[in-house]
């Protein structure tokens, strides 16, 4: 993707990163600082997605889930969850089954199981494109949670966050081979 991002979208994206990797996450609100600078690399990354696929139509999430699928299949990538940390992979996938969290919120914070537990069986399917959105989707509604939610820093978030960002860091890096 850098070679078809502009210099200013490059710098924009290496700047973020710059940020997450400077964070000491032994601290939770660091874990939060990381978490939300790299959603700011991967969104620049996924509004030029967006761009380059020509989805004038699509909404935020379809630009920042659904778009990016297509566009590493098209550049290659058929299955984006292979190259992620599997450990981190397996422990958003458990702390969704202990129910440690709830990932798919309705408009006034309240859990919505039926949809956690589609998520999850997405994320342990067998079927490339349906663990890559479900990660992706994941990723997308934390950040929803967090950023549209209760500000508050809650150390049991933390498993959740540090996760993430690995994985979120795997993508963007996956994302600017491209």
């Amino acid at each position: 993707m850098s070679s078809t991002m502009n210099s200013d979208s490059i710098s924009f994206v290496s700047r973020w990163l710059n940020k997450a990797d400077n964070y000491n996450t032994e601290e939770l609100s660091e874990c939060f600082d990381q978490f939300f600078s790299l959603f700011v690399a991967y969104n620049r990354i996924y509004s030029e997605v967006k761009l380059q696929l020509k989805e004038t139509d699509s909404g935020d999430k379809v630009s920042a889930t659904k778009n990016i699928y297509i566009f590493l299949r098209k550049k290659g990538q058929k299955n984006l969850t292979a190259i992620l940390p599997q450990d981190e992979y397996n422990n958003v996938i458990r702390m969704i089954e202990d129910e440690m969290y709830w990932i798919d919120l309705d408009n006034e914070g309240r859990r919505q199981r039926e949809k956690d537990l589609q998520l999850l069986k997405n994320l342990k399917s067998n079927g490339p494109k349906k663990k890559t959105i479900a990660i992706l989707t994941t990723i997308y509604y934390v950040r929803c949670n967090l950023f549209h939610g209760n500000k508050e820093f809650i150390q049991y978030q933390k498993p959740l966050l540090t996760s993430l960002s690995k994985i979120l860091k795997a993508i963007i890096n996956e994302l600017l081979r491209h």
